[in-house]
């Protein structure tokens, strides 16, 4: 089967959500490991500057064509809030509250996303979605317990759970303008363009930060930054940007809390972080909310592809 015909099957944007989840919950990972090293916007200029690299090489290739009018709107509103403020009000918020609480925060953001949706896009939302919804901030619950779940009773919210929450509004308008954008421009572009706008906002941020805490650039950082780019910035942002263009926001936010998932099973391999009954307990909500807020997908929500996509799909 080729990528042509792949693109077609119904399936297809969900493995894509499925996979670039999976991504992002890698630079949840690697970018704890190296948080003693990097500063936060350093490393989010660092992965996305080598994202856009690799976008202007695919732009050279592929002649992507040049947004025109209100188009421009849409990449500016996607640069601004998911390249470069999401990331700047998330580690902001880290800065002022606990791990603890911004997963939890955090996990309210497909909830937060098909509010948004069914609002400003008017998308339909059924029973089965909610109810997955739900399932997986449960999941979510119980994997930020950390296998104690009378920490939760115990939890104090402070300014950085605000921040966090004001996070999930930004991914979800980031979401929506994604959608709104790529009904009239393919979506490779359209992540592309966004890349190199959010790079030039981040680096007023990155220059200042850089004379407070100069980055201890080794091999092994090198190698995370060239990582994250390719995967983290590259592959994720298509998965989700595409899969939202065809299936709409609302089935594709039941998917975001497989990051946590993720992450909580990576963190043993490669931080040697604890993992706990409640963690995999936790796993199995999330993912039965995905499944159950699926069930009956058997209608793609998106409009299809533009011809100039398509081309650039099978190509």
């Amino acid at each position: 089967m080729n990528i042509s015909s792949l693109s077609t099957d119904r399936r297809f944007p969900y493995l894509l959500l499925t996979l670039g989840t999976f991504f992002w919950s890698t630079n949840f990972v690697l970018g704890r490991l190296l948080a003693s090293d990097v500063s936060p916007f350093t490393m989010c200029f660092g992965r996305f500057t080598v994202s856009a690299i690799i976008f202007a090489g695919m732009a050279f290739w592929y002649r992507w064509p040049v947004p025109r009018g209100r188009q421009w709107i849409y990449i500016a509103a996607m640069a601004f809030t998911g390249v470069f403020l999401f990331n700047t009000v998330l580690y902001m918020g880290l800065s002022y509250t606990t791990a603890i609480n911004a997963t939890l925060v955090n996990g309210f953001n497909p909830l937060v996303t098909m509010l948004m949706a069914v609002i400003l896009l008017r998308e339909r939302a059924g029973w089965r979605l909610w109810v997955g919804v739900l399932l997986s901030v449960t999941g979510v619950f119980l994997i930020a317990s950390r296998g104690n779940p009378e920490m939760l009773f115990h939890l104090q919210m402070n300014r950085g759970d605000l921040l966090i929450l004001l996070g999930t509004v930004i991914w979800g308008l980031y979401t929506i303008f994604v959608r709104i954008l790529t009904r009239s421009f393919p979506v490779l572009p359209a992540t592309a363009y966004a890349n190199w706008l959010g790079v030039l906002l981040l680096s007023p941020a990155v220059y200042n930060e850089v004379q407070q805490m100069p980055p201890k650039i080794t091999g092994e950082v090198m190698g995370i930054f060239i990582y994250l780019g390719i995967f983290a910035s590259v592959a994720a942002f298509i998965c989700w940007n595409w899969s939202v263009s065809k299936i709409g926001a609302i089935k594709a936010t039941v998917f975001y809390n497989l990051i946590p998932f993720y992450a909580v099973i990576l963190s043993p391999l490669v931080l040697g972080e604890n993992l706990y009954f409640l963690h995999l307990m936790g796993g199995i909500l999330i993912i039965g909310g995905v499944i159950m807020g699926l069930w009956r997908s058997d209608r793609a929500a998106g409009v299809p592809a533009s011809e100039a996509e398509a081309e650039i799909i099978t190509k």
